[in-house]
């Protein structure tokens, strides 16, 4: 079994990348990407933890790339993750981040909603603070009755949904990851919210600028987006990966890590061998 989208509390993530391991383990997952966003900074502990409990932890990272329509994600694999360019590259991205979270922050309090970083901080456990991490100080502090209710009443509404990250550009995303010696890949591309060909047509587009797969399985997929998915990577000639997106049962509940949604990631033949393959190139 295997798994090639998986976060630790390094970004988003419930479990360190120790206990991510551990869980792989656990559960005969014997090949890991950790994919955090914006980060690299638990490659180094889930990459020593997996030596000792023979599970490969294979290194990545997820960035957010700037779409006018739905939302983009690039995962990045196999790059030279201590490179000084790609360092400062994530040293950029997690900035711009504690800058957006400050305003945040300001936009709650405005609303009455009496919530501080610091306590946002109590959920996060790595360098990156993210909205999940948000959402679980509102739902402690009784603002909200769920985790989702924290993007359908802020997140996602006004004025909330007007701060912004400054725009990664996809080109720019894939570039990132190529210059490290890594391979691009498309994270759950339904996200876009394209029909059949304005998703194909975007997918070339992003072909030209380098990147080299599609995650057609991901928790978020239905079996008729992965079929849809396959036939577009087939198409053009594109690496076909798969990925839990496993966070956590907080935040993915349902999901498990190496089996996805109702097992929709689980016992896929030749995607792991391929992937590899793919890789050492």
């Amino acid at each position: 079994m295997f798994d090639l989208h998986v976060h630790t509390t390094a970004s988003d993530g419930e479990f360190s990348p120790e206990e991510i391991v551990k869980l792989a383990a656990k559960n005969n997952v014997t090949t890991i990407a950790i994919a955090d966003h914006d980060t690299v900074s638990g490659l180094d502990m889930a990459i020593e933890m997996g030596k000792s409990l023979n599970v490969e932890v294979i290194p990545g990272v997820e960035l957010n790339a700037h779409v006018e329509k739905g939302k983009m994600h690039i995962l990045g694999y196999n790059m030279d993750y201590k490179n000084i360019d790609f360092a400062n590259k994530m040293n950029e991205l997690k900035q711009d981040r504690d800058e957006r979270n400050e305003k945040f922050i300001k936009e709650f309090n405005k609303q009455n909603i009496n919530i501080s970083i610091e306590a946002v901080k109590k959920y996060a456990f790595g360098e990156i603070l993210a909205k999940p991490h948000f959402a679980r100080a509102l739902f402690e502090k009784h603002y909200i009755n769920d985790i989702e209710e924290a993007y359908t009443k802020y997140f996602n509404a006004y004025p909330m949904n007007t701060i912004k990250r400054k725009p990664l550009l996809p080109k720019d995303a894939i570039q990132i990851i190529k210059k490290a010696g890594g391979i691009a890949v498309l994270a759950h591309p339904v996200t876009l919210k394209l029909d059949n060909n304005q998703l194909e047509q975007k997918i070339l587009e992003l072909k030209s600028f380098g990147l080299d797969g599609i995650e057609c399985y991901n928790n978020i997929h239905t079996q008729e987006d992965i079929e849809k998915l396959n036939l577009i990577a087939n198409k053009l000639n594109m690496l076909v990966t798969a990925g839990s997106d496993f966070h956590g049962p907080i935040s993915t509940p349902n999901v498990e890590l190496g089996r996805g949604r109702n097992n929709n990631i689980y016992n896929l033949p030749n995607i792991l061998e391929n992937f590899k393959s793919y890789i050492k190139k």
